[in-house]
């Protein structure tokens, strides 16, 4: 894989090392601890290195496991590409939960660009600066901020690709070959890549435990199919939507008519 070592990529994922690299550079974030709290009222235990929001619960005593206050807000991701010195943000994405039993807090989705003030992109993007210097990040990441009405909170950073990359494919430099020119140690953009209107990405889950039917037609707004005859279990992910429009509710409002446009193609054929 082209990217971040393994060393680097468990560093950064470590709770000890990447919070106290917060508390040098004076970056807010939510109070954590890895011992458990006495009272499990308002915090979540986070899997050390986990993705995707399924890892989160109030219930967990693994060892594995981390605890952090829970902060409502406006759960805010910047995509960026580092080249192990400097960094360019890309653009922010805003995010949206798909709960289930036991995962209240599952990734759902994303739109862009997420409308946040002048200062407050200012802000994170030198949070994003600073800890991606520390680490020596190199080719595309993401940043994921919790903003309140008087905090800027960063949660964690995104080591890799993420899940916001489908909505900036649109864009007019394409984001993975900024990765690979990031890596190759070429100059890094000098502004954002340009993106026309607003894009959002959802993913499919699936209701109930379904197998694809072989004769499934997958319109082109579709990504991350799953193969024909291929069994999906009961609230796993079946595939992703992109959807692009004038404004972020216009794409958001697409993409979740597309989420069920999905569904029912599926559920039409069992």
């Amino acid at each position: 894989l082209l990217g971040n070592d393994a060393r680097t990529v468990t560093r950064i994922k470590t709770p000890e090392t990447f919070f106290a690299t917060l508390d040098e550079l004076g970056i807010a974030y939510p109070a954590t601890q890895t011992e458990r709290p006495a009272n499990r009222t308002g915090w979540v235990a986070k899997r050390r290195g986990g993705a995707g929001g399924s890892h989160i619960g109030q219930d967990a005593d693994a060892s594995d496991v981390y605890y952090q206050e829970l902060v409502s807000g406006r759960t805010v991701s910047a995509l960026f590409v580092a080249n192990g010195q400097n960094v360019r943000v890309l653009g922010l994405s805003e995010q949206w939960t798909a709960p289930a039993p036991g995962k209240p807090w599952r990734y759902g989705g994303a739109v862009c660009p997420a409308t946040v003030p002048d200062s407050t992109a200012a802000q994170m993007e030198r949070a994003t600066l600073g800890v991606a210097k520390v680490f020596g990040l190199k080719g595309l990441a993401s940043a994921d901020f919790e903003l309140t009405e008087t905090e800027i909170y960063l949660l964690e950073i995104n080591p890799r690709p993420g899940a916001t990359l489908d909505i900036y494919a649109c864009a007019n430099q394409p984001p993975l070959a900024l990765h690979l020119d990031a890596l190759a140690n070429r100059a890094l953009p000098e502004k954002q890549p340009a993106i026309e209107g607003a894009a959002a990405a959802a993913i499919v889950f699936a209701p109930e435990t379904l197998v694809i039917p072989h004769d499934t037609a997958w319109p082109t707004w579709t990504a991350d199919r799953p193969k024909p005859g291929e069994r999906i279990d009961k609230q796993r992910p079946i595939c992703t939507v992109v959807a692009r429009a004038g404004d972020v509710a216009e794409a958001r409002n697409l993409a979740e008519t597309r989420q069920a446009s999905i569904l029912a193609k599926i559920q039409n054929t069992h």
